[in-house]
Order: structure tokens, then C-alpha cells, then sequence
């Protein structure tokens, strides 16, 4: 099955993102690939969990995955936070379920992939809280949960992104440029370099 809607980017100030699976509306808006569904056997809170789920016989040939949609944030200090469990194929840890998160720019394209959960084999509700912080050409952000290589079922649940406040940090990186091509220099050439700074 697969759902899809053409994500929204947006310019508008940041707040803070949470979805906590309780219902089939849920999935709409997101980009979804095989078997997931709402589940509503042992959640970690609430009513339901998001469930992802993989037959052995599909596991070198279905796409297991689900993409929310995009949704408004900016340079600053970000917590990402999601609970998982597991009942997985893991002969080693690339077997796994995860739970990534993507920042885009204004064109929609991945500037930063963050990863904040992985799970392998069989393990109980676990909750991940990962502090973040964004630079200044993020626009939106995207959770991306996927089965790799494995096949069993992975759950989700209070899967969330919160606001915390500005960035502590006022230059991200400082480069320098030279007028010599190529930054090749002679000898006996004056070494003249011009720091620039991105904020």
C-alpha cells in the first residue's frame, strides 16, 4: 500500500511536532510502503501504536516504511524523542527497525539525516530522546521509520519533536577563500587568506 501527499514546506515559526498513532488518520499525509498499520495490541501510551510489519518471503523485495509529512521548523535546540519495540530478524544489528530524522531546506532537499532510534531482535517498549540542534537553512523536518534488511514487526509510538529554544551558537563554520586558484601557491606568492564566517 502506499499513501502519498506532496509534503508542505513551510517559512512559519517553528512549534513543536507529536503523533501518537491512536487513529487511522494517522497515516494520511504520509508516504507509506507496505505493511503499516494501526495497532492497538500493547501500546506504549494512548490506545495504539504504529505497527510495521514484514513476511520473510518479502524481505529482499518490499520496501517496508513510513514517511510523515513534512512539517515547519528552524535554526535552533531541538529534543526528538520515540518509543519502539520489536519482535525482528537480527542475525547481526543491520537487521533493524529505525526511526530517522530528515531537516530540509526551502527546496525540499535532505540537509541533515539524524538517526534517533534502532532496534533489533526482540526487545520491549523502549523510549529515545535525542537533543538536537539546526542550523539556519532548515525549513522543515520529516521522521523517515524503516525495516532493514529484516523482516518481523516493528511498533512506534509517541513519536515526537519538540522546541526547545535559539541556537546557543552563533557561527556554525568558518572557512576561508583565497584569490590564487585552486588555492595553489607559488613560491614567493603573499599567503592572503579571508575568513568567512556562516551563521
Amino acid at each position: 500500500m502506499t499513501v502519498a501527499k506532496k509534503s508542505r514546506i513551510c517559512t512559519t515559526p517553528p512549534t513543536s511536532y507529536s503523533e501518537s498513532f491512536e487513529c487511522e488518520d494517522s497515516l494520511a499525509g504520509a508516504v507509506v510502503n507496505g505493511l503499516v498499520s494501526i495497532d492497538r495490541a500493547d501500546p506504549f501510551k494512548g490506545d495504539a501504536s504504529l505497527k510495521l510489519a514484514r513476511d520473510k518471503i518479502d524481505m529482499d523485495v518490499q520496501v517496508t516504511s513510513f514517511v510523515t509529512e513534512a512539517f515547519p521548523v528552524a535554526r535552533g535546540r531541538w529534543s526528538l524523542s520515540v518509543a519502539t519495540r520489536a519482535a525482528l530478524h537480527s542475525p547481526d544489528s543491520s537487521y533493524c527497525g529505525t526511526v530517522r530524522f530528515e531537516a530540509l531546506d526551502a527546496s525540499g532537499a535532505v540537509v541533515t539525516r539524524i538517526e534517533l532510534a534502532v532496534a533489533t531482535g526482540h526487545s520491549a517498549w523502549t523510549l529515545h530522546r535525542k537533543p538536537v540542534e539546526l542550523m539556519a537553512d532548515v525549513v522543515a523536518g520529516r521522521f523517515v521509520i524503516r525495516l532493514e534488511k529484516t523482516y518481523g514487526e516493528f511498533h512506534v509510538d509517541e513519536l515526537a519533536a519538540a522546541y526547545l529554544g535559539p541556537s546557543l551558537r552563533t557561527v556554525s563554520a568558518i572557512k576561508y577563500a583565497t584569490k590564487a586558484v585552486g588555492n595553489l601557491f607559488f613560491p614567493g606568492d603573499p599567503l592572503r587568506l579571508t575568513p568567512l564566517a556562516k551563521a
